[in-house]
């Protein structure tokens, strides 16, 4: 379990005391989404098993977040691509107007 200040928050009907991630309007944000996400789960479902809702609720937020990692690291890649490209050019016009001094 994360360890720290806790606060509660209610999702699907039920409250947990659950840890401050960054700031209580940020965590209340968060809280938000998981209860959207699982209120779309609970529309496309013909059971009701909350723990499942929950499970597939994380398991997107997850995959999210991998997409998201995976996504920042090609463009960090892109961008040192381009970086190299733009100082191997500024090296080059800086040798085309180096002037020897006598």
């Amino acid at each position: 379990m994360i360890s720290g200040p806790r606060i509660d928050i209610k999702i699907g009907g039920r409250n947990f005391n659950v840890p401050i991630l960054k700031d209580e309007d940020t965590t209340y944000y968060i809280a938000k989404l998981v209860q959207e996400r699982i209120k779309e789960i609970e529309k496309r479902s013909q059971r009701i098993d909350t723990q499942a809702f929950a499970i597939e609720a994380a398991m997107t937020f997850a995959f999210a977040q991998l997409d998201a990692e995976e996504e920042l690291e090609e463009n960090t890649s892109e961008l040192m691509k381009a970086l190299a490209s733009l100082s191997e050019s500024i090296e080059s016009i800086t040798r085309d107007f180096d002037v020897e001094e006598d």
